[in-house]
């Protein structure tokens, strides 16, 4: 068996990895009696996490084939990416990890560039030698990588490429998602000084 391990900033970044991996035979592991034993380390033990009844448990998307099994770890964000790493490539140790890698978005403030340069330097400070630049895979043992979206070039998030290929598969949704958005950033009642930055990060983000 293969193994490989991936760090990604939400939810919608673990299924972005299934729907790209799983033409290749790896398919989603929801018992845990069929998960490779060497991936049982990943898998909290302990609930409530950090004591919190709100947070959500940091369980990854474990995909696995006859020859293949990845865990695919949401961050909650882009703080921990790095320690994520460090500390489950430490959990990892006894098994032999054929690549690990890191998927984060890029930014409308911040060049792809430089958010990958953070990347590298943070797992740089971790011992973990990536590329100088961005998608490129390491030869390792165990290879490592980073991927900055949209393009590892361009400003943007996992969100402007759904935006992208959306008028392929959903092109009546899209038009009715946008009308909808573009009615509500008009609203006036829908915005006040208190509830403007919260807005703004959420629903603007939405291009028409």
């Amino acid at each position: 068996m293969r193994y490989g391990y991936l760090v990604v900033e939400g939810p919608h970044d673990q299924e972005l990895v299934y729907r790209l991996v799983s033409p290749f035979g790896v398919k989603r592991v929801r018992l845990l009696n069929d998960l490779d034993a060497a991936l049982h380390i990943l898998v909290p033990r302990n609930y409530p996490p950090d004591d919190d009844l709100l947070k959500r448990m940091p369980v990854p998307l474990f995909m696995q084939s006859a020859t293949h099994a990845i865990a695919v770890h949401s961050a909650v964000g882009d703080e921990r990416l790095v320690e994520m790493v460090e500390e489950n490539a430490a959990l990892l140790a006894p098994t032999t990890v054929d690549g690990i890698g890191i998927l984060l978005d890029s930014d409308k403030a911040i060049p792809a560039a430089q958010r990958y340069e953070g990347i590298r330097s943070g797992m740089a400070g971790k011992q973990f030698s990536l590329d100088p630049h961005a998608g490129v895979i390491t030869a390792g043992p165990p290879r490592l990588g980073a991927f900055v979206l949209p393009d590892n070039v361009q400003a943007g998030t996992l969100e402007d490429l759904l935006l992208d290929v959306a008028p392929q598969v959903y092109p009546g949704l899209l038009t009715t998602a946008r009308n909808h958005v573009a009615a509500a950033l008009n609203d006036a009642g829908l915005c006040n000084d208190r509830d403007q930055e919260c807005w703004s990060s959420t629903i603007c983000g939405v291009r028409s």
